[in-house]
């Protein structure tokens, strides 16, 4: 049978005990982990661990875990796209075969690309961090006294 990804996690510490919920239910998990993989690449460990079940048993275990989750909130750490809200996640975005995730380590080294997550359902890509710009008045020149605008006068 063919797995499906049904959560992401950062680490293992979170998944570890929806693997546990979900076998005491009677369903049959795998934990995928793809730390190993990240920090052979280079990359920061986020979306690395994913809870995987068979496609047959795949709704039953979706529907439960959000049955567990609004009560015991079983997946307040999980990833999931902004856009569809699917947890086939991956971080950073680049395929996990062949050569061209080597390629991708020079162009974030160099700065030449960011690494963003990727969601495989709708193909969404968002960054890790989203930069905010600062507020401007009508002639576009940031407003010095914004709470965005950072005040190196002062001390902490």
């Amino acid at each position: 049978m063919r797995s499906v990804t049904l959560a992401t996690f950062n680490d293992r510490d979170h998944a570890d005990p929806v693997v546990n919920r979900l076998q005491q239910a009677g369903f049959h998990p795998q934990l995928r982990d793809e730390t190993k993989w990240q920090k052979h690449r280079f990359a920061e460990a986020l979306a690395s661990v994913k809870v995987c079940v068979d496609e047959n048993e795949y709704d039953s275990a979706k529907q439960q875990l959000k049955e567990w989750d609004a009560t015991e909130h079983w997946l307040d750490q999980a990833v999931c796209c902004p856009e569809c809200g699917s947890a086939e996640v991956d971080y950073p975005q680049v395929t996990r075969k062949f050569i061209l995730p080597s390629l991708h380590i020079l162009f974030y080294r160099l700065g030449l690309e960011e690494k963003q997550f990727y969601c495989h359902t709708c193909q969404h890509t968002w960054p890790l961090r989203i930069k905010i710009e600062p507020e401007r008045d009508a002639l576009n020149w940031p407003i010095k006294n914004s709470p965005l605008h950072e005040n190196k006068d002062t001390t902490p």
